[in-house]
């Protein structure tokens, strides 16, 4: 009895071990996928031409369409796993091949927060 639960123990710890997770460059490269045109982190295409209509997201606060779909993107980022703000900025980089706006990093970074007290 104690022999099968030491081999039932060691079986899960190695399991666990070597389980399959993604690494950074995968996780990186699965992202700048979605956020293509049509890919699920994609929140940009359904607003093209609307950009800038104004919504109301709670009494009083509005915010641009392009920045309510920049705060999912960020916010996307962390539950997808994205460890820093700075390696979302970096994904931002290399799918857009440009620096991000002082709007967009700000947009991004209050999504990118917003997951991080929910988890809290």
């Amino acid at each position: 009895m104690k022999r099968s639960i030491l081999l039932l123990f060691f079986a899960f710890v190695s399991f666990n071990c070597f389980a399959q997770t993604p690494d950074s460059l995968t996780l990186r490269k699965l992202i700048i996928k979605e956020s293509k045109e049509g890919g699920k982190l994609d929140f940009f295409t359904r607003i093209k031409g609307k950009e800038t209509v104004g919504s109301q997201i709670k009494p009083g606060v509005y915010a641009q369409n392009i920045h309510i779909a920049w705060y999912y993107w960020g916010k996307a980022n962390y539950v997808s796993g994205i460890k820093t703000l700075e390696e979302v900025l970096s994904i931002f980089k290399e799918w857009k091949e440009r620096e991000p706006g002082r709007m967009e990093v700000e947009h991004i970074r209050l999504g990118y927060a917003d997951g991080d007290n929910k988890k809290k």
